[in-house]
This record gives C-alpha cells, structure tokens and sequence, in this order.
C-alpha cells in the first residue's frame, strides 16, 4: 500500500491548530452560519457526532470509531454512501486520500470509515475541498478547530504532504 509517512520533525507542527480553535459546537454553528460555506468536512468521531446529532449538512464525515485511540460508540449518520479505506497511524494512505477526493466531488453525503487512524486525513481534505468550504477536527484538550479553505491553506496542506516521504507499507 502506497503512503506518505509523518515524519518526525513534522509532528510538533501538525500539533498546533491548522485553523481556527473554536470552544465547541456552538462557536462552529454560529461560523458555519456566519459564513455559509459551500461545504462543510468533519474528520474525527466526536466531531462528527457533535455536528450530526446537531443537524448539520455534513458533506463528508472522516471516521475511524476511536477517539483519542479508545473505541468510540456508533452513532447515527444521515443517510450517506460509506466507503471504507485503510490508512495506518502516522500515514496518508493514497487509497485514503483519493477516497476523500472522489467523496469531494460525488453529489451525495459521504462517510468515510477508516481502518487505521483518521487524524492526518485532514490535510487531504483542506487538499481538495472546494474553495469557502469548512473543515472540523477535534483539537484534543482544547476544543474544536476550523479551517476556511483558501489558497493559502490548500497550499500549506498540499506543502505538508509532500514533505511526508513516500513509501509502501505491507497491506495488513
């Protein structure tokens, strides 16, 4: 399986909020009305949970069912094509990556089901959202982060990810 391994001199730089860090789901429902975006992403269980539950039109949910790497409770999703894809922790998988590309431009609400860990899949999805969209994560400890896809920011992700090394992990 091909992948881009997180290196260690990124870790400390992926640590810090790619966007901006918000409390909670009130301070992203008021954003998300303040700036109406063509799409909004949720990668992360509790995140998208949060938003779900909330009655948020989700255009893709990035799930991996474990949150700080403890098995997180199913929960209900509106009706949406599931695609599965495995993408091992500390790797952007491209099978991941291109899942979330074709999620991207399908017409229908996605839910991504990721074998491995999700936390990385959020630069893909600044990647190839379309411009004004939002992206959410779970910011451990902290609360919750947003990012307003621009140019500025697809550039940093796409930056990001080619900075991780390629490399081919044995399918598990």
């Amino acid at each position: 399986m091909k992948v881009r391994r997180l290196p260690e001199n990124l870790r400390g730089k992926l640590k810090k909020p790619f966007g901006l860090l918000l409390k909670g789901l009130e301070e992203a429902l008021k954003l998300i009305e303040e700036e109406r975006p063509p799409a909004i992403i949720t990668v992360g269980d509790r995140t998208s949970r949060d938003f779900a539950q909330a009655g948020v039109k989700v255009k893709l949910f990035v799930l991996d069912g474990k949150v700080e790497r403890r098995v997180f409770q199913p929960f209900e999703l509106p009706s949406a094509k599931v695609l599965k894809v495995k993408n091992p922790a500390g790797t952007i998988s491209m099978e991941a990556l291109n899942k979330i590309k074709e999620a991207l431009e399908a017409p229908e609400i996605t839910v991504l089901m990721v074998e491995g860990e999700e936390d990385l899949l959020t630069l893909p999805a600044v990647a190839f959202a379309p411009e004004g969209a939002l992206v959410f994560y779970g910011q451990p400890g902290e609360g919750l982060v947003a990012v307003k896809v621009n140019g500025e920011k697809r550039a940093k992700a796409l930056s990001l990810m080619e900075s991780m090394p390629e490399g081919e992990l044995e399918d598990a």
